[in-house]
């Protein structure tokens, strides 16, 4: 295990130490379809059914090869049935995060 580690770290430094490149801003986005398991509410079980999810990130990569960027992500399912009864009811986040690449 220790091996690989160190294989791995080795390759990731001869990549960064390559990666010579301008400075610059990106930006970027995605979408997709979301999965949310079915649970249960304690009065009985919740099924959602498939929904959608987007995001777009802003960042900036330095000419040593870090990339430092911020992401937003909006998620959404609807709720198919509470306690084997129909529900006219959703459920959907937001993510706001930081990354360091």
């Amino acid at each position: 295990m220790k091996r690989v580690a160190a294989l791995v770290g080795a390759v990731m430094l001869a990549c960064t130490a390559s990666a010579a490149q301008a400075q610059n801003w990106y930006v970027g986005g995605y979408g997709g379809m979301n999965y949310t398991h079915d649970g249960d509410a304690g009065a009985g079980n919740v099924e959602y059914d498939l929904g959608l999810a987007f995001g777009g990130i802003v960042g900036y990569a330095m000419a040593n090869g870090l990339r430092v960027e911020g992401e937003i992500a909006y998620r959404w399912n609807d709720v198919d049935t509470i306690a084997g009864a129909p529900s006219g009811s959703e459920l959907s986040s937001w993510a706001f995060m930081g990354n360091v690449l």
